[in-house]
């Protein structure tokens, strides 16, 4: 199961079936992230099939269906809490409620202040269901999620993150681990400027994993790991042109100068299905998701092998249905030979159409690249990320008479655009790590002035924000960065010698188990914030060390992850809410369901069940059925069981080209209980959106 399905799951198997009576139907009211959450997840079809007639958005006003129960997927804030009291009549300019009653669904913890606020205001009685679902980030692809914060860059290296900015984030992070029903050791990496903001972000997720393991949401399994990166630990990869379908697609088409045929948001391609490309009504879109097989099969392929692996299907397609193209055995005459041709003719048409969209798609990427600067780009850009032509000679001072046809075009030659520039520039004084006699700062200065980028110099300044040391002073100390892993280049694409640093860091723990702990320490942190000395270095890194913020008691895992008190069921058929010491109530209906003897989250006494009365008091109608996140259970990706997790958040964002890692290093996992690497960032970025952020880093 992918994380996507693992996500889907939860949503149709913990909120909607549990309240789902045939022959009724409920409206789902969500927030920003929700409505994501949702939208990436699942389709109108599963909605329907759930009893969802209706999605509406919580910030926006809406018309009152008052035979309807609302079901609501939001973050737990205040300013949800206040939308969701207003849709009940409790401000004054509400004359009565929007819905019959309410279903409340959290995508992470609920502050206990927050419940008890609920349970004493005049929403209440309608109040049927209160439950977390520890699910907030967006499972972008089977093995890619992201915590949706695009401001996130800006903060982490912008020195503008505050601590609960930091602990949403922490908080979201968490959730990605209840998912899989992991509890991973983390580890951070020690060679980086932004250390600080690093180690506050790993403290904030051990406390959370520790308090996670302490309710029984996870296991106390630590053999994964979760590895926590600044995007200083690799600023190369996001700049570099790829050739791989899917980085080539959303760098070169999503582009303004490519009229934005893709949009990266809702990753949908837009494209002309005839000739006539001025008719509106020719326009097709179609989304790329991991839904489609072919878009799945192709887009880690070079562009180059994707053209070939297009015609064999077009080829296989054709032979499959030949006799639809008058080219089979059939007989037309016959009668059951025309029926089975007309039934196999809207499936034939529609896989036709799906791969017609895919060719279009290569072909576009293809015209950009041969545009007369793409190419030309790329080759200079692969030189100076790996400092050696493609003959393998280092660059050395060739670089500055490569970059005049760039900076300056000779000749009436193809004029590179501002971002083609300024990523030469930049990948040449990375690879560098300062300027040095090759390129001084006088000659750097001269460069942008006539490459006339004056604008997106700011730009190269803010590298030193990622701790990247570009102009050799002593600013930022002296850190040794892990070496390189040696890679055969013999058979690989002139255009893609440079292999991103994170997949040296996968390979390191999935297959050569010898992942160097002294630049990657496991991190362990007491509630107080006082660092633990890591683990000392061991070879094999698969089975960290166990630690405990404080010591506990041992029970059997239950085989619900829900946490309840050894408890009578509520009361059935009547408007109850519970105040539990953490979490959620079950729906009175279904109470018969949820019977189990979980360990509690605290060794306060168990609460009960309250009903509010019209004054305002509180009743004890029965002891509490908590429940809080999903049923544990054994995760599958790719179609087989798995073993443990690599999970990797970089701070800020990850390129196309580090989600490929991530799917390639999984695949190569031939045993069955092999390891699976997913990796995750606060945003997904092109080159071009990544050069904006950096170039906004300090406004």
């Amino acid at each position: 199961m992918s994380l996507k399905d693992a996500a889907r799951k939860i949503i149709v198997d913990d909120m909607f079936r549990p309240l789902h009576i045939r022959g009724e139907w409920k409206i789902l009211v969500v927030d920003t992230l929700g409505k994501k959450i949702i939208s990436t997840c699942l389709k109108m079809k599963d909605m329907l099939d759930n009893g969802i007639t209706l999605i509406e958005d919580l910030s926006k006003a809406r018309q009152p269906l008052t035979y309807l129960d609302a079901v609501y997927f939001v973050r737990p804030n205040q300013e949800n809490i206040g939308h969701i009291k207003k849709d009940f009549g409790e401000v004054r300019e509400y004359s009565g409620r929007l819905y019959k009653n309410a279903h409340l669904f959290f995508t992470e913890i609920i502050p206990d202040e927050m419940l008890k606020d609920i349970a004493k205001s005049d929403i209440a009685p309608f109040v049927q269901t209160v439950k977390e679902l520890n699910l907030a980030f967006l499972p972008i692809e089977e093995r890619v999620f992201s915590l949706d914060n695009p401001a996130a860059y800006n903060e982490y290296y912008g020195g503008k993150m505050t601590d609960k900015r930091l602990d949403e984030i922490a908080e979201q992070l968490v959730t990605v681990c209840a998912t899989l029903d992991e509890s991973p050791c983390p580890k951070v990496r020690t060679c980086n400027s932004n250390l600080d903001c690093v180690k506050k972000l790993a403290t904030k997720v051990q406390a959370k994993l520790e308090k996670y393991k302490e309710a029984d949401i996870l296991t106390a399994n630590n053999k994964s790991q979760l590895i926590i990166l600044d995007r200083g630990f690799d600023p190369i990869s996001p700049f570099l042109h790829e050739l791989t379908f899917q980085s080539m697609a959303y760098d070169l088409l999503s582009a303004v100068a490519a009229s934005s045929k893709i949009d990266p948001v809702k990753n949908t391609y837009t494209f002309d299905s005839t000739k006539d490309s001025s008719l509106d009504d020719n326009k097709k879109e179609i989304i790329l998701d991991t839904s489609n097989e072919v878009w799945r099969e192709l887009r880690h392929h070079h562009i180059s092998t994707v053209l070939q692996i297009v015609n064999q299907k077009t080829n296989a397609l054709m032979d499959k249905y030949a006799n639809l193209r008058g080219s089979g055995g059939g007989d037309p005459n016959s009668m059951l030979d025309m029926k089975s041709m007309i039934n196999k003719m809207p499936k034939y048409k529609r896989e036709e159409a799906n791969l017609n969209s895919f060719i279009k798609l290569a072909e576009d990427c293809m015209t950009a690249y041969n545009s007369g600067t793409v190419e030309r780009a790329v080759k200079l850009e692969q030189d100076m990320s790996t400092g050696f032509d493609s003959t393998g000679k280092p660059i050395g001072e060739r670089f500055v008479k490569a970059c005049v046809p760039v900076f300056v075009p000779q000749n009436n030659g193809p004029l590179f655009t501002h971002y083609q520039k300024l990523r030469v520039l930049i990948l040449y004084v990375l690879n560098k790590k300062g300027l040095g006699k090759h390129l001084t700062k006088e000659t750097l200065l001269k460069l942008i002035e006539r490459a006339e980028i004056k604008k997106e110099e700011k730009a190269v300044n803010n590298m030193i924000d990622l701790g990247i040391d570009i102009f050799g002073t002593s600013e930022i100390q002296d850190r040794r960065e892990p070496p390189r892993k040696e890679r055969d280049t013999s058979g690989v694409f002139e255009t893609s010698r440079w292999t991103p640093v994170v997949m040296d860091i996968m390979e390191a723990v999935v297959h050569e188990k010898n992942l160097d702990t002294s630049h990657y320490p496991f991190f362990h942190a007491e509630s107080q914030g006082e660092e633990r000395p890591a683990p000392e270095s061991r070879k094999d890194t698969t089975s960290p060390r166990k630690h405990t913020t404080s010591p506990r008691k041992h029970t059997t895992s239950p085989s619900h992850k829900r946490i309840t008190s050894p408890t009578l069921n509520p009361p059935s058929r009547k408007k109850i809410i519970s105040l539990p010491n953490r979490r959620t109530t079950s729906p009175p209906n279904q109470s018969n369901k949820r019977t189990t003897a979980n360990k509690r989250i605290s060794n306060e006494k168990p609460l009960r069940y309250k009903k509010i009365k019209n004054d305002g008091d509180i009743d004890v109608v029965g002891k509490t059925s908590l429940m809080r996140g999903h049923g544990k259970k054994q995760q599958v990706m790719g179609g087989r069981a798995t073993g443990p997790k690599l999970i990797i958040f970089v701070m800020g964002s990850i390129s196309y080209s580090e989600m490929r890692c991530a799917h390639q290093v999984s695949e190569t996992q031939t045993t069955r209980n092999g390891w699976e690497v997913i990796i995750g960032s606060d945003n997904i970025l092109t080159p071009e959106r990544y050069l904006d952020n950096l170039i906004k880093l300090k406004d």
